[in-house]
């Protein structure tokens, strides 16, 4: 039996035909685990600051991983999977959209650094999305991003409850603290003066220069903000961000839920106790998304879950009521505990309609914009001053994005990029809207994944960029990557491959679902952490 498996061994190396691979015989190479760390790199870092170049970094570190990359892929022989449909072309409009933009920015007029900012953190992010692409038809590669975008969604969490009941109102005392401090210093003299003087340097470094900075009318509104609002904000600068990430690790999370319950139905087995720390992450993350009070976030956490009934059982209206109304009155239930815990308030419904009003006049200063700059638009990181000149009257606010991504990306991207967004987006439904038929357990070497490895990773990057360059030891990153990396290990445990098969890739197109809702209302198109995990 030995010679006759040797010699069709031979005969397949003959015929230039490869050996059929082993069951199980997927992995992941050293390159997939970095690529995958570098986008888990943006979950922790804010990505506001992309026009002033905060991120750039992170786009030239992608640039480098590329060329590694190539050379790794010429030298194995491993051509990367060439797909042209339309959301290859979709991809490439939209990439090249904001590419020439900015290019028309550097060689007129405008703000060229943020033109040049966004055109390397745009070609990063087309680089990073054909990579994934190709290798996202390996399940074990899916599963290693879905767990590790789950424990990061986990480990901010953690971070949210933190800075809700502790952080939050701690720095809104020292704000006030230290506007009262600044404002008697003058009458005071002597060891009074000494000690008030020694005070305020503390406070300036706990408030920092975002606030000092500020002129009168910057710092009430700070102040009323840190005060009144105590959203979560996580790693980011905006609680919408936050909401974003939790969003899509929410549902991811559900999936896996769901995944573990129909697998111990399906044995016939006693519910194990890995189903119940699952549910209960699940929750937490759940209650720190309805702290940040994102509403746009929880109209796309509907959508998301009617869209999952809906293709999942089949147009089966009878099992689509049932379960949606069982799942809408859990996050009732949910919203109450959060109020219950001082989370919410009457705000987040009254101040809808009025939250509504200003979007439109976001909008229709947007507009006016996008029809003095049809074509090519304003370039990245140009909306801010283009939109002054063209904002309504009444609207108060100096947005830095339209908060509605099709908007954004024909505002700055041009024709090309709204174009390529559009094609996406048809791309993207006509795939999610397709039933999920049963798939085959699938044959792993080994249920664990590198997710734990890709949380590490990425996390004492930043921390060592932040060391090194920023001159300060970051502990609360040091806490929260401790946090995701325990997740990471426990989904490690708790997760099977197999289980119910098609759950995880419905919940995959759900909360691609609800994050397009999101940004529908919230805009993101031009931050590189949102932009990149929705395509």
């Amino acid at each position: 039996m030995a010679r006759r498996n040797r010699k069709q061994l031979s005969e397949s190396l003959s015929s230039g035909e490869p050996e059929a691979s082993a069951p199980g015989a997927d992995w992941l190479s050293l390159l997939d685990i970095i690529g995958l760390a570098l986008m888990a790199l943006r979950w922790f870092t804010p990505t506001e600051g992309t026009y002033r170049g905060d991120t750039l970094w992170i786009s030239q570190v992608w640039l480098g991983w590329g060329v590694l990359a190539a050379w790794s892929a010429m030298r194995n022989q491993d051509r990367w999977t060439r797909r042209t449909g339309l959301w290859t072309w979709g991809l490439l409009l939209l990439s090249a959209g904001h590419v020439l933009s900015g290019v028309a920015v550097v060689i007129t007029e405008g703000q060229k650094r943020a033109a040049l900012n966004g055109m390397w953190e745009w070609v990063s992010l087309a680089m990073a999305a054909v990579w994934f692409h190709h290798r996202a038809s390996s399940e074990l590669f899916r599963r290693t991003f879905r767990l590790s975008l789950i424990a990061a969604a986990i480990g901010l969490s953690a971070l949210g409850i933190w800075q809700r009941w502790v952080t939050q109102p701690a720095l809104g005392r020292a704000v006030v603290e230290y506007d009262q401090l600044e404002s008697t210093l003058p009458s005071l003299e002597g060891q009074e003066l000494r000690r008030s003087e020694t005070r305020l340097r503390e406070l300036r470094q706990t408030v920092g220069p975002e606030y000092t900075s500020l002129d009168d009318a910057g710092r009430r509104s700070m102040r009323q903000r840190l005060i009144e609002s105590t959203e979560p904000l996580g790693r980011f600068a905006l609680a919408n961000s936050l909401a974003a990430i939790l969003l899509v690790g929410m549902i991811l999370l559900a999936g896996e839920v769901v995944a573990i319950w129909r697998a111990n139905a399906a044995a016939a087995s006693m519910r194990q106790l890995g189903e119940h720390i699952a549910l209960v992450l699940l929750l937490v993350v759940a209650f720190v998304f309805v702290l940040t009070k994102s509403r746009t976030a929880i109209a796309g956490a509907l959508a998301g879950t009617l869209l999952a009934l809906i293709v999942g059982f089949r147009g089966r209206w009878r099992y689509v009521l049932y379960w949606g109304s069982l799942l809408t009155a859990a996050m009732t239930f949910l919203a109450g505990i959060v109020w219950a815990a001082g989370g919410l308030d009457r705000l987040v419904i009254s101040e809808a309609p009025k939250s509504l009003v200003y979007r439109t006049e976001y909008w229709i200063g947007t507009w006016r914009v996008i029809q003095r700059h049809p074509l090519l638009g304003v370039g990245p990181g140009n909306f801010r001053q283009e939109y002054l000149a063209e904002k309504l009257s009444q609207s108060s606010e100096e947005i830095l994005d339209p908060h509605q991504f099709i908007l954004e990306a024909w505002v700055t991207g041009g024709l090309a990029a709204l174009l390529g967004l559009v094609c996406i987006i048809i791309a993207s439904l006509r795939a999610g809207l397709r039933r999920v038929d049963p798939q085959p357990d699938a044959d792993l070497r080994s249920w664990r994944t590198s997710a734990p490895a890709i949380v590490v990773v990425a996390t004492m990057v930043l921390f060592f960029q932040e060391w090194l360059l920023e001159g300060f030891a970051d502990i609360e990153l040091v806490v929260v990557a401790g946090l995701a990396t325990s997740a990471a290990i426990a989904l490690n445990r708790l997760t099977r491959p197999t289980g119910a098969p098609g759950v995880t890739e419905l919940a995959s197109r759900a909360a691609w679902f609800a994050l397009s809702v999101h940004l529908l209302g919230a805009g993101g198109m031009e931050m590189p952490a949102i932009v990149l995990l929705w395509l």
